[in-house]
């Protein structure tokens, strides 16, 4: 439906922010404002994937850590810096 896709395009407009800014600060309200709509209404399409908007950024950058341990040199504190784990 119409609805639908709309809704999925905004959606991926607070996935493109976890992608390009998960190293920062994000809160839920960043993300729902990322995606032009409220935060229960945020949460709500998320939980089709059976995740919060928080959990899938954690998981995300979780992910991304891995990644970097596996293919890169840097140290475990560097990538956890890099990550966002440590301010």
């Amino acid at each position: 439906s119409k609805v639908k896709t709309i809704s999925n395009i905004k959606i991926l407009k607070s996935i493109n922010l976890i992608e390009t800014s998960y190293s920062s600060y994000i809160t839920l309200d960043d993300l729902s404002k990322a995606a032009g709509m409220s935060s229960k209404y945020l949460c709500r399409f998320f939980k089709d994937d059976k995740k919060t908007p928080i959990e899938y950024l954690n998981h995300y950058t979780v992910e991304i850590a891995c990644h970097k341990l596996t293919t890169t040199n840097l140290s475990i504190t560097d990538i956890a810096f890099g990550c966002g784990f440590m301010t």
